[in-house]
């Protein structure tokens, strides 16, 4: 999260390996150290958040973080998230030409509607049109809000996996990729399975 405390932390370190014989993207983030800048951020103004928006807007920016990570590097990224019970909007916007991504949640002013909705924009660098995408999904996991925005959106497959102390992983499917081992696995089972022919990206 880029605040006045930037210099203090290095940010979410994030990996990517390509599973060939997986035909995946496995992404994993440290997401520590922007944690740490978060709440410094908080003190500072003075915010406090209910424990459960709290982890709601720290499992989306994780799932964003990880999401732009996947991204080409001219991508410009934003995503608004519109929960229903009880309201509550959710903001990430990703810069990848600086690598920098922040988030912020509103509790006051938000729309009302029958689903929890995603909306995510994208632009292929500064100045460029936005291309703009919506689905609607259910429950308040925002992870599995992010899986329904690639299911739908993206048309392709992705999972997201909260493997503790504020490490994460995300699977991205590729062409030719098993759907169905894709839909079962856990990385805790599967992980050197996983890590067998990866290559950088």
């Amino acid at each position: 999260m880029n605040n006045e405390h930037a210099n203090e932390t290095h940010g979410a370190e994030v990996t990517a390996d390509f599973i060939r014989h997986r035909n995946v993207l496995l992404l994993q983030a440290d997401m520590g150290p922007l944690f740490v800048d978060y709440y410094l951020h908080l003190a500072d103004q003075g915010i406090k958040h209910r424990p459960e928006q709290d982890a709601q807007l720290k499992q989306a920016l994780t799932a964003f973080t990880l999401h732009a990570a996947s991204r080409p590097r001219n991508e410009h990224l934003a995503w608004t998230v519109g929960l229903q019970g009880p309201p509550l909007n959710l903001f990430m916007a990703g810069d990848n030409e600086d690598f920098v991504v922040t988030g912020r949640l509103f509790t006051e002013n938000v729309r009302e509607a029958p689903e929890n909705v995603f909306y995510s924009e994208v632009m292929s660098g500064r100045g460029a049109e936005k291309r703009r995408s919506v689905v609607t999904f259910q429950g308040d996991d925002l992870f599995k809000g992010a899986e329904s925005f690639y299911a739908s959106s993206e048309q392709r497959p992705a999972r997201f996996f909260d493997l503790g102390e504020d490490k994460y992983a995300m699977l991205l499917s590729h062409p030719d990729v098993d759907e169905a081992w894709l839909r079962n696995v856990t990385l805790d089972d599967d992980r050197p399975e996983l890590r067998r022919g990866a290559t950088r990206p």
